[in-house]
């Protein structure tokens, strides 16, 4: 969630060809440029909206989340509440911007063990 201009969208459906996404974002006119519904077909799901709000028109469990959309406490902690359920596994949740206090907060709110990889983006160790 938190999609922008689609770049790491985009990378990861362009290298592994049986890969769906879900792109949630606030304002998806952003990456929704003409011809990419007709080239992701299926395996692109747009849904916009607040991104917490979201997770309920989800109908399936997925492998991961990456969280990129508001970046106060509150809104981390419930895109982590939201989506944390539809998740396969507990090593599915990620994000980006880890440099932020007010992620790092909402990750130690709710107890959640991280590794730092590069380009700020955190990944669960244990939730």
């Amino acid at each position: 969630m938190g999609v922008r201009f689609g770049r790491t969208l985009f990378h990861l459906l362009d290298h592994n060809p049986k890969l769906k996404m879900y792109a949630v974002d606030k304002d998806v006119s952003q990456f929704m440029k003409p011809g990419i519904k007709e080239k992701y077909g299926e395996r692109l799901i747009v849904l916009s909206g607040i991104s917490w709000e979201q997770h309920k028109n989800i109908n399936e469990k997925i492998d991961f989340v990456f969280i990129d959309a508001g970046h106060g406490t509150k809104n981390v902690i419930k895109d982590i509440e939201a989506y944390r359920p539809l998740l396969k596994t507990d090593q599915g949740l990620t994000g980006h911007d880890v440099d932020f206090p007010a992620i790092q907060q909402a990750l130690k709110q709710l107890n959640i063990k991280y590794d730092v990889c590069p380009d700020n983006v955190w990944t669960t160790i244990k939730i």
